[in-house]
């Protein structure tokens, strides 16, 4: 019987683009997909959560002006585990990468 609670845990990752050029972040499902992988395979409680949410986000502050924009990547663990490693929906995370 499910109890409508999810089960949910959030980890903040900050990364910054070389020097003033946004390079590295045209593609944000590759960043989003890197970070499911580090945390599948190194954390075993993921699979005990209901979602693994990664939001990929993109701004500037300069003190006079600010903006952002924010990607959300959301799957249960199986999903990433699948869309990740290929690995059944039934099957375990691997333990290391």
């Amino acid at each position: 019987m499910s109890t409508g609670r999810v089960n949910r845990r959030q980890l903040p990752i900050h990364r910054k683009p070389n020097g003033r050029t946004t390079e590295g972040w045209a593609e944000k499902q590759p960043i989003a997909d890197q970070v499911a992988k580090l945390i599948i395979g190194h954390d075993s409680t993921v699979k005990d959560h209901d979602s693994l949410k990664i939001v990929v986000i993109r701004g500037y502050n300069i003190g006079i002006a600010h903006a952002q924009i924010s990607y959300s990547y959301e799957h249960t663990p199986a999903e990433w585990n699948a869309r990740l490693f290929g690995t059944s929906p039934t099957e375990q995370a691997p333990s290391k990468l």
